[in-house]
């Protein structure tokens, strides 16, 4: 395929189609993206290749049952000074163009198919910027036949810095930001298409502030969004939720407001509890607490009285919520700014009541809390923290808020995961210059078998082989006077040993990927010296590699594994001084 590959080839749901796009430019012709499909059983093209105009946004899109694939190009234009997005479905089982390509007016935002495949949708943001002008304009594709629903609905507003399109069910929800330039006010605006028609349903909403969190829940019916306004005269902030009926795009009960500054919000799948959590300061006695408060977006209204636990509340990535969104973990911490001590602490929250759950666990005598790992069923977790010495490992109950038991590992965390059996954290230190896995039980609490060491400094999180997690895949980096190499092991957890030889690639690691039963993985390695991609092929039970290929050019994507996990496919790039870059796929047998 000529041109440069613009990401890494996408799969069908089933496996047994891929797309990939490249590249080509001409000062003459301007850019040219070329889309092909290809059959991953003969590894042959199906159809003819589709030629777009313009460069390629983000990754294209391919619908969940794999019929349909959505690329958005865009091309600017020298005399009008203008940017127009085209949005492209190409049939998967043809190879063949959908329709002809929807053009829309600016700069590429977001696209996307719908889960169901019958819609795509395609936003796009004014490209000179105008405060008093810009606006984000949304298209609704039909992807049967590739033709425009209804026209182009506008939003006033530019894109922020949180998701601009959500769609589910039959709605799409689209946010935008607008920044007053006189007096530096935030506005947002939130607008609900439907996507059977392509109109916009109800009126566009208004609110002061910066948008947070944009939520619209799986069945469309419902959204939810936090505006978040500061008082330059008090430095006070004030939150409003807002709960939006997605079928009427009218808003929902007298939405609340709570002070403080936003740190998280946490909503289940079908968006009828949200937790937020703010962190406010007390001036006199010079110390942060954490408000948490529960929404119902049923009749957007307060649920219960507002929870405050002394300390601030960690980044996002460290609060979690239940897989069924019945309970909330809110973490928080105080740091003796002397002593370095920290105070970690927890607050389980009954969203049904809006109150807490037994009371707050609190880990004292750290430096810092480094991951924390909860299981989706909400029942435990698992809190991994820097101690003077080492690791700690904190396990609790936290349907009681009790804590089950605490293992201390030697070492400093460098990842730390969920086994995928759910029965098990598994903790990856660095002790001297070798990495040690531990797995903690999350039943009693304590290490299950003897911690191994695998040599060199870890890279990643270690990749489960198996569907009970008994094996593991670690990586770790190992710098010699020839050069850097990747060494990859297998670990039984149970036991804490390693299975088999330690294998070594040369260069720096790039993407691990294991197929869905855990029974093979793909480790891919570039190394700059020779310009060369390496590829080792895992054999889990055996702990074994089954085969190690090396490819010339630089791959352009994580390998594409099929279902079942017996073949992948890899592209790589050469360049040529003559004939420009060359796009090569690769398909392997790995069993």
């Amino acid at each position: 395929l000529s041109g440069t590959p613009t990401g890494a080839p996408i799969l069908n749901a089933a496996g047994t189609r891929a797309l990939i796009t490249a590249t080509t430019s001409s000062w003459l012709t301007g850019t040219t993206t070329r889309a092909t499909i290809i059959d991953t059983a003969t590894g042959a093209r199906v159809g003819s290749t589709v030629t777009l105009t313009g460069t390629p946004f983000l990754a294209a899109q391919l619908s969940t049952d794999g019929a349909r694939a959505l690329v958005t190009t865009s091309s600017y234009s020298w005399f009008t000074r203008r940017t127009t997005t085209r949005a492209t479905l190409v049939n998967t089982g043809t190879g063949a163009r959908v329709g002809s390509a929807v053009a829309v007016a600016g700069s590429p935002a977001a696209a996307l198919i719908t889960a169901d495949g019958a819609r795509a949708v395609v936003a796009t943001y004014s490209t000179i910027f105008d405060p008093a002008n810009n606006k984000v304009q949304v298209a609704v594709l039909n992807a049967a036949t590739g033709a425009q629903l209804g026209t182009t609905v506008a939003v006033a507003g530019g894109p922020s810095g949180q998701p601009l399109l959500l769609t589910h069910g039959a709605r799409a929800l689209i946010a935008t930001e607008n920044i007053d330039p006189a007096t530096n006010d935030t506005t947002t605006r939130v607008a609900v298409v439907n996507l059977s028609t392509g109109a916009q349903v109800g009126s566009t909403l208004a609110r002061a502030g910066r948008l947070l969190w944009p939520q619209l829940n799986t069945a469309g019916t419902r959204a939810l969004v936090v505006t978040s306004v500061q008082d330059t005269a008090t430095d006070v902030i004030t939150n409003r939720v807002t709960s939006i009926d997605a079928a009427t795009g009218a808003v929902i009960g007298a939405e609340p407001t709570f002070v403080g500054d936003p740190t998280v919000l946490l909503a289940s799948a079908d968006v009828s509890r949200a937790v937020l959590a703010t962190v406010t300061f007390d001036q006199a006695a010079q110390t942060e607490s954490t408000r948490i408060a529960v929404v119902d977006t049923a009749t957007g209204s307060q649920t219960g009285t507002t929870v405050t636990i002394p300390g601030t509340a960690y980044a996002p990535v460290l609060q979690h919520s239940s897989t069924d969104g019945t309970r909330a973990l809110i973490t928080t911490f105080d740091r003796d700014v002397e002593s370095g001590v920290t105070t970690v602490r927890a607050a389980v929250i009954n969203t049904s009541t809006g109150q807490q759950t037994g009371s707050t666990v609190t880990l004292p005598d750290l430096m810092d809390l480094t991951a924390l790992l909860w299981r989706p069923d909400g029942t435990r977790a698992a809190f991994v923290t820097a101690t003077a010495n080492g690791t700690q490992v904190s396990v609790v109950n936290t349907t009681t808020s009790d804590v089950i038991g605490t293992a201390a590992l030697d070492g400093m965390a460098s990842s730390a995961l969920l086994s995928p059996d759910l029965t098990r954290a598994v903790v990856t230190t660095t002790v001297g210059t070798n990495t040690r896995v531990a797995a903690v039980d999350l039943t009693a609490g304590v290490v299950a078998g003897i911690p191994a060491d695998v040599g060199g400094a870890v890279i990643a999180e270690p990749i489960a082989l198996t569907a009970n997690g008994t094996r593991l895949l670690v990586k770790t980096a190992v710098q010699t006077a020839a050069g850097r190499t990747v060494r990859v092991a297998v670990v039984d957890t149970p036991t804490g040993t390693q299975v088999g030889a330690a294998t070594t690639l040369p260069g720096v690691l790039l993407w691990p990927v294991t197929s869905a039963d855990g029974s093979h993985s793909l480790i891919t390695s570039f190394d700059p010296a020779t310009g060369t991609t390496h590829l080792a092929a895992f054999d889990s039970a055996a702990g074994t590699v089954a085969d190690t290929i090396t490819l010339t050019g630089f791959p352009s994507g994580p390998p594409i594994l099929s279902a079942d996990g017996t073949r992948a496919m890899v592209t790589v790039r050469t360049y040529s001084q003559w004939t420009g870059y060359t796009t090569r796929v690769v398909t392997l047998q790995l069993a």
